[in-house]
């Protein structure tokens, strides 16, 4: 998963041109220079919704994406290898119906060629462009959660209850033992909440963090 570390973001929007560096390829017409470059991009930078800062925004793969179920012709569609919400863009006939939808204005518009684009995470490319690029490490490829392979029984709890088939039970030296697709998982907390053996972990949303919040919040009341 993609994460964003905004308090050290400045805006400098590396991570906005390496993304349309790396998509200029699939650039329509005769574009050049700065034009192409807005042409290509699949992520911005800007300020969220209620924000005072500079922030990466790039599509965040919804569980229930409201641009693929506003979408009118099936060009927004979730691939099922990965998970991730893409736009097919020989059925996109540019509506704009997917970008009045989207509630983090992730969608990204090219005036060149009349269509929708969306983070596509460079197609699984290890680090995406955007990540690499950023000069402050805001932007970082982090697993959200993890299996704590020596308390893991196998028991395939976890397989079963993943709405997303991001847990599979596979062999190891250790014996069969769950093991997660980050490409797939998107920290729920369904798998954490139900194993029995408290061996999946939160990386960001520990038991001890969660007493914390709740700890302040009654300070504050």
């Amino acid at each position: 998963m993609i994460l964003a570390d905004i308090d050290h973001c400045v805006g400098c929007r590396a991570c906005e041109v390496a993304c349309a560096e790396k998509h200029l390829g699939e650039v329509k017409g005769e574009a050049v220079g700065v034009e192409a470059l807005l042409a290509a991009r699949r992520m911005h930078v800007g300020i969220s919704m209620g924000g005072t800062k500079p922030m990466p925004i790039q599509c965040r793969h919804c569980e229930d994406p409201t641009c693929l179920f506003a979408c009118i012709t099936g060009a927004m569609h979730r691939d099922p290898a990965t998970g991730m919400v893409l736009v097919d863009e020989e059925k996109c006939v540019g509506c704009w119906t997917c970008l009045k939808m989207c509630s983090f204005g992730t969608i990204m518009v090219d005036q060149i060629g009349h269509r929708v684009l969306k983070c596509d995470k460079c197609f699984m490319d290890r680090p995406p462009a955007c990540v690499e690029a950023c000069p402050n490490n805001v932007l970082i490829i982090e697993e959200v959660e993890y299996v704590d392979q020596d308390a893991c029984i196998g028991c395939g709890l976890c397989e079963t209850l993943c709405l997303r088939g991001a847990i599979k039970l596979v062999d190891t030296e250790k014996g069969r033992k769950s093991q997660i697709n980050q490409d797939l998982c998107k920290g729920c907390g369904i798998c954490a909440a139900s194993c029995p053996r408290d061996a999946i972990k939160m990386r960001y949303f520990t038991d001890e963090k969660a007493f914390e919040t709740i700890a302040e919040l009654l300070e504050v009341a």
